[in-house]
């Protein structure tokens, strides 16, 4: 049976695919996971996951620290 991949392991697998910068401060973009929320019509909740790429200058925005 195949090893079950962690969620770190596919984050630095789609962090070395690509390597990509902000162009505000230069630095390297990294990937965070963002669980969203989202009320059903019922008044049921369900949680929405998403990446996002945030680098230094935006970490703050995103984070609120």
């Amino acid at each position: 049976m195949a090893k079950a991949q962690t969620f770190g392991e596919k984050v630095a697998k789609a962090q070395l695919k690509q390597q990509k910068t902000c162009p505000v401060c230069g630095a390297a973009l990294s990937y965070v996971k963002v669980i969203d929320p989202v009320q059903l019509p019922g008044g049921q909740f369900r949680f929405r996951p998403r990446m996002e790429k945030i680098c230094k200058c935006s970490n703050t925005e995103l984070m609120g620290s």
